[in-house]
């Protein structure tokens, strides 16, 4: 008996039902995204909003931070329509972000705070 129908709370959380076992795996993300989810964001609205949020999630957390020009490319959102103003001010008088027109990132500083800073930067 496979884990799948032992009631697998894997299943049970992606709510996939019993009979998936023999077919295909489930996609669990948009066919259209082969790089990653938040790559590909040239969509109006709040569905590209979100994936520029992501975007930006994401970047944060790498050490070489965001290329505002790349961002807006790949998300079709400029940078600053993404962050908090007068957040991303605070927390680079803090010391804990950079914020050039060049690049965005989270300073050595930043990196054990980073949980705290993403919600007061991110829009």
């Amino acid at each position: 008996m496979s884990a799948w129908s032992r009631g697998d709370p894997v299943r049970q959380a992606l709510q996939v039902p019993q009979e998936q076992d023999s077919q295909e795996a489930p996609i669990l993300h948009h066919p259209e995204e082969r790089e990653a989810p938040f790559l590909h964001a040239h969509q109006s609205g709040v569905k590209g909003l979100r994936r520029a949020r992501e975007a930006l999630v994401m970047g944060l957390r790498l050490a070489d931070g965001i290329d505002p020009a790349r961002f807006e490319s790949r998300t079709g959102v400029e940078l600053g329509d993404a962050i908090e103003p007068e957040a991303a001010r605070d927390l680079v008088r803090l010391g804990l972000i950079e914020h050039t027109p060049a690049r965005l990132r989270v300073r050595a500083a930043g990196l054990p705070l980073l949980d705290a800073i993403l919600p007061r930067l991110v829009r």
